[in-house]
């Protein structure tokens, strides 16, 4: 459709054009700081962050909390019912050409649902190292780093 645009953030460097083909192209955004990262994310609908990872990754994560309906991809224990507890604007595809393609379209009509993707925005998800580790963890933690 030619009402999207595509952007991507982390270039090193100066913004940039990338041609996509069919008249299309991304635009490659340079690194920001988080709060100017966060701000650029809610500027936008639906969001791709493929990670070849065990973990959910804090790309796609970052990008369903900020109300983005996200595709990601699946690995090993990284399963779509694991990735949609985390939030369902998270869609967590096969990595396939086929996969990602179909996650996209989902996303893309998702991406319409402005309630819905307020809700997913909600993440379940720790924020604070409390929620992350036990206390006896965090104990730890401090001795080794007082040393």
């Amino acid at each position: 459709s030619e009402r999207w645009v595509f952007n991507g953030i982390g270039s090193t460097g100066a913004t940039r054009k990338l041609a996509l083909g069919s008249g299309r192209e991304l635009t490659m955004l340079p690194r920001t700081t988080q709060k100017e990262y966060a701000a650029l994310l809610r500027e936008h609908d639906a969001g791709l962050a493929l990670m070849y990872t065990p973990h959910p990754s804090l790309v796609p994560i970052e990008m369903a909390s900020a109300g983005l309906a996200t595709v990601t991809n699946t690995f090993e224990n990284k399963t779509a019912k694991a990735m949609g507890s985390i939030s369902p604007n998270l869609y967590a595809a096969d990595p396939t050409v086929d996969g990602i393609s179909t996650a996209l379209r989902a996303a893309a009509e998702a991406a319409e649902r402005f309630p819905d993707r307020l809700a997913g925005s909600a993440v379940n998800w720790s924020s604070c190292w409390p929620e992350s580790f036990s206390e006896t963890t965090l104990d730890r933690l401090d001795l080794l780093l007082d040393g």
